[in-house]
């Protein structure tokens, strides 16, 4: 490090975020020439970004952290650079930070086949469309809501639930977002890995917001391509008109072209020994 600075290669602010993040490092000795590569090609702040990265993980102490502890570091920075942009960097506990990537999620376009922005980009866009649907109040009652699932065959316990991402709540967490008016508590068991929502009514040809929000729990968005739940239909594997019902043992999440794919033979659903649904490719029409 010394001497590409004295060479002029990195320059003293480089140097300086160096030495500040180091302590935190493990080893940092045998990653002090890929960061002073790193330095060459990039400004001090993008160095001190990804010290900061390599710090949190080398020292994931926030794992160890309760709730409470967690939101005691929270953090939210909006800067203005000297061209124009603006950067943001912060820490949200595991709950925040949990309703902030499913609402990123249900506002992120999927790419389509024109489309050349990244998924950072994408997601920044997201961020906006957020931010202007919070200005102009279109969605007073919470712009996203966060699904609690809770394994009925562990209810007696207090490590029953988890949110969609697999993320365990203790008792304090769970009573703190049941309480929350955009959450939505959904019952099930688990089989093999998968959780499976229990049936929550057949009345209707259409899935309900509970079902709904079940199928987004399982499924996670289509089963076939994966795009998000919010440009997908819940699907009747056995046909409404054939007596199919509208149940969670017979819907699965499918967007509009594989919904289409289906329909034209290229592939079949079935359901397995455990609810969850199985894709068969076929022969059908290219």
């Amino acid at each position: 490090m010394k001497d590409a600075w004295a060479a002029g290669s990195i320059s003293g602010l480089h140097v300086y975020q160096i030495l500040a993040h180091a302590p935190a490092i493990d080893d940092f000795t045998s990653k002090q020439a890929a960061i002073v590569g790193l330095a060459k090609l990039t400004d001090a702040s993008e160095v001190r970004r990804v010290l900061q990265v390599a710090a949190e993980a080398d020292n994931p102490t926030h794992l160890d952290l309760s709730l409470d502890q967690q939101r005691a570091k929270r953090s939210l920075r909006l800067s203005a650079r000297a061209n124009g942009m603006w950067a943001i960097t912060g820490m949200l506990d595991e709950v925040d930070g949990a309703i902030l990537a499913e609402t990123l999620a249900s506002f992120t376009r999927p790419p389509d086949t024109h489309d050349t922005t990244t998924p950072a980009q994408r997601r920044a866009d997201a961020l906006t469309d957020m931010s202007k649907a919070a200005a102009a109040n279109t969605h007073p009652g919470g712009v996203s809501a966060v699904s609690i699932l809770v394994d009925l065959e562990n209810l007696p316990t207090s490590d029953n639930a988890t949110l969609v991402d697999g993320t365990p709540l203790g008792a304090g967490s769970f009573d703190l977002l049941s309480c929350a008016a955009v959450c939505t508590v959904i019952f099930g068991i688990k089989r093999t890995g998968t959780f499976i929502p229990l049936a929550l009514g057949r009345k209707r040809r259409r899935a309900s917001a509970a079902q709904w929000a079940a199928l987004i729990a399982r499924d996670r968005g289509c089963i076939r391509c994966g795009r998000s739940p919010r440009h997908c239909h819940a699907h009747h594997i056995i046909h409404w008109k054939d007596g199919g019902r509208t149940d969670l043992s017979n819907l699965a999440l499918l967007c509009s072209r594989c919904h289409n794919d289906l329909h034209h033979g290229r592939y079949t659903i079935t359901m397995d020994t455990h609810t969850i649904p199985v894709i068969t490719h076929t022969r059908g029409p290219p």
